[in-house]
């Protein structure tokens, strides 16, 4: 059974950042990540003194389950279910500071994010391609070889420059594809038809509230 808090019954001590995550993960990943929670929590404790590309490679060859209900970290806060509300939370918290406070915490959250960013734009990809062809109406090329992040998960990226070898009668096919994942990138969930396309539009969505997270943070550093 899942307390209503940290420390339930005890006069809220700081939580370990084990019991954090298990209390703000959802349901669905409590049952998948219990069998092992020893393993992750090990993992987690062990975060403070472990580079964070590190943990995140570690917990994802562990197979730990990250899925978090977004109105655990803001109790108070109604419109807190979304991933994009809470990221405009956190970072409206964290730009809220001085530049010359809380330095090293908002340097740590600038890595995190980079690192979401990167595992969140590898992850969108197996949406992204099929939405693309669609827009394009052609099957796009891929590349020979799997991409990979820092942290290890391994991903299939798109070939420019074959597919339009591959599509010779489609003037400036390569430009076209470029322009077009541009728009599709700049998306919104409105309208999105349910299925990959909403998936993929959520993705975006998320990895844009990081991206304009991270330009903040790096301006309210010194």
């Amino acid at each position: 059974m899942r307390k209503s808090s940290c420390h339930e019954g005890e006069e809220n001590p700081p939580c370990t950042y084990a019991e954090f995550v298990k209390y703000i993960s959802s349901d669905e990943a409590l049952l998948r990540n219990d069998p092992s929670w020893e393993k992750f929590s090990a993992i987690f404790d062990a975060a403070e003194n472990t580079p964070l590309v590190e943990t995140s490679q570690k917990l994802r060859e562990a197979g730990f389950r990250a899925e978090y209900e977004q109105e655990r970290l803001y109790p108070k806060d109604k419109e807190a279910k979304s991933v994009p509300y809470a990221i405009r939370k956190m970072r409206g918290i964290a730009t809220g500071t001085k530049k010359n406070k809380f330095v090293d915490q908002k340097t740590k959250m600038i890595e995190a994010l980079e690192l979401a960013a990167e595992v969140r734009r590898a992850d969108n990809m197996k949406y992204f391609i099929p939405v693309l062809e669609e827009k394009m109406g052609i099957k796009m090329e891929l590349k020979e070889t799997k991409s990979q992040t820092r942290d290890g998960l391994e991903y299939q990226m798109y070939d420019e420059a074959k597919t339009a070898e591959k599509n010779k009668g489609v003037e400036d096919l390569a430009q076209k594809v470029v322009t077009a994942a541009d728009g599709l990138r700049k998306q919104k969930r409105k309208g999105a038809a349910p299925g990959k396309q909403l998936d993929f539009v959520i993705h975006q969505t998320i990895m844009r509230e990081i991206e304009e997270s991270i330009g903040q943070l790096k301006q309210k550093c010194p």
